[in-house]
């Protein structure tokens, strides 16, 4: 299966990117970080007439989750996020306190997933990557030649560190190790800005070959 981003979708007060990918025969497809405006994503899963199989998590910032309880209600599909980070997903609500956007508390995840365990529906396949150092246990999703690292890499830059279970040189090393390893033409999809490829990261990103602090 050579996957599609059907959508990128902008969304919440800190414009975090959630995307619906997946099979453009089938329709079979994937909604990963929804993290607000759950009515929008909802609206564009129906416009694109997609089956959403799970909703998948890359980490458990608030502004990457908030909105998957709308979107497990409107289409049945499972959330699935990294086995590590319960705690960052107990502090959902104080974390949107704290921004200035109160929201409730969203439901535990259906599924706790790990690096290394294979995704399966169908036609869609995806490798989960261990990407941690601006979380606790990140996951990157790969499908064909694009990878979805949430917040681990940017167009640019990196992730930030200073937030709880963060650290820069384990991030550094996972992106190193299990993103720069995949082949230069793979589109990135981050969880904020741009679309890049592993190879202009490779080439162009300042943090990759002066090492500092993350700025996203």
């Amino acid at each position: 299966m050579t996957p599609s981003v059907f959508e990128t979708l902008t969304v919440g007060p800190l414009e975090e990117n959630c995307y619906l990918v997946g099979d453009p025969a089938t329709r079979d497809a994937v909604c990963v970080d929804p993290g607000a405006e759950g009515e929008r994503i909802v609206d564009a899963i129906r416009r694109h007439r997609l089956h959403i199989r799970a909703i998948l998590i890359t980490h458990a910032h608030a502004d990457h989750i908030m909105a998957a309880p709308d979107v497990k209600a409107a289409t049945g599909a499972p959330v699935l996020a990294p086995d590590g980070e319960q705690e960052l997903w107990a502090m959902a609500e104080d974390f949107c306190a704290f921004w200035g956007f109160p929201m409730p508390q969203p439901p535990e995840p259906d599924r706790w997933i790990r690096a290394g365990e294979p995704l399966e529906w169908g036609s869609l396949r995806f490798e989960t990557r261990d990407v941690r150092g601006h979380s606790p246990a990140s996951l990157a999703f790969v499908a064909g030649g694009l990878v979805m690292p949430g917040d681990a890499l940017f167009q640019g830059s990196i992730g930030r560190t200073d937030l709880p279970g963060g650290d820069l040189p384990t991030l550094f090393d996972r992106i190193r190790t299990n993103l720069l390893s995949l082949t230069p033409g793979t589109a990135v999809y981050p969880g904020h800005g741009p679309a890049t490829s592993i190879g202009h990261e490779a080439r162009t990103n300042p943090f990759l070959n002066a090492p500092g602090p993350g700025t996203a």
